[in-house]
């Protein structure tokens, strides 16, 4: 499995998990995650990481 980190900012972070296989590459879902009121907080780091292991792997 890879983490890449596509975009980060003080308000917005997105990512997407990669599976590594002898045959390829298999990217996962792009997750993107922005806040509008105030800057993200270290529990926002967390619930985007644990929704990034459920819904962003590929199959």
């Amino acid at each position: 499995m890879r983490l890449r980190v596509l975009a980060t900012g003080p308000t917005a972070l997105s990512a997407q998990l990669d599976r590594v296989t002898d045959q390829g590459d298999r990217p996962g879902q792009r997750m993107d995650f922005s806040v509008t009121d105030r800057d993200l907080q270290p529990d926002d780091f967390t619930s985007f990481a644990r929704d990034l292991l459920r819904y962003g792997l590929p199959d």
